[in-house]
């Protein structure tokens, strides 16, 4: 993908400092995929984190979730957690 933008690009003499030149591309490359594929999800994603905030909303319906787990065999090893568009 790098050598398809520096060949569309044509910079020439101006990339001397290539790694840099990678990274950042590398990066905002990598950004506009994720949240292409984000998109996709979209809808999935959002009754995922609509059922984590209801299950974590008081402390009993979070005891039933477990408790509902354990019934179903199903090893809870983490906390369900509300999710941070920032990680």
């Amino acid at each position: 993908m790098i050598n398809k933008i520096k060949d569309e690009l044509q910079l020439g003499n101006l990339l001397r400092c290539r790694y840099l030149f990678h990274m950042w591309y590398f990066e905002h490359i990598l950004n506009l995929t994720v949240k292409d594929g984000l998109e996709m999800v979209k809808e999935g994603v959002e009754k995922i984190q609509d059922s984590v905030a209801y299950w974590t909303t008081t402390p009993k319906i979070k005891e039933d979730f477990e408790e509902t787990a354990k019934l179903l065999l199903i090893h809870c090893a983490r906390n369900l957690v509300i999710d941070c568009p920032t990680r």
